[in-house]
């Protein structure tokens, strides 16, 4: 089993990963292998009367799971906007494309926008961390 740990380090705010480059809404919480636990409360709990308490934990290493159709957007916000007005301010959007090796290789197409059109696509392959990194820093770490 996974050990887990509750420093998981992706925080949800209105929605959205907080302080992440692309648009990551907190529906993907399973995607990013964010689940909620049962630990005993080592403080509270007595031998006769156990206390359990109910916690956002992330496994360690986390096992990511980005699937095919999984899309998201730079900058954030712009998935809840009129599409026509989302395409004023995006940059890029990032769509997983295929699964492979065991789920652990991805194949994305990102997409650079400009003046609200599509002006180039890039196809990558990427390990399911790296996509992580890319739409928490933008940036190919």
């Amino acid at each position: 089993m996974t050990e887990r740990t509750e420093a998981y380090y992706v925080w949800f705010k209105n929605g959205l990963a907080e302080d992440w480059i692309f648009d990551v809404p907190e529906a993907f919480r399973d995607t990013l292998d964010i689940k909620h636990v049962y630990r005993k409360d080592k403080i509270c709990s007595t031998t006769e009367n156990e206390i359990f308490r109910r916690v956002l934990t992330r496994g360690m290493p986390p096992a990511t799971s980005f699937e095919p159709g999984h899309i998201f957007y730079d900058p954030p916000g712009t998935r809840a906007m009129v599409w026509e007005e989302a395409l004023k301010r995006l940059r890029r959007s990032v769509q997983v494309k295929e699964v492979m090796q065991e789920k652990e290789i991805v194949r994305v197409l990102i997409t650079y926008f400009e003046s609200g059109r599509s002006a180039r696509t890039e196809e990558r392959k990427l390990r399911q961390r790296e996509l992580e990194l890319y739409l928490r820093f933008g940036e190919f770490i």
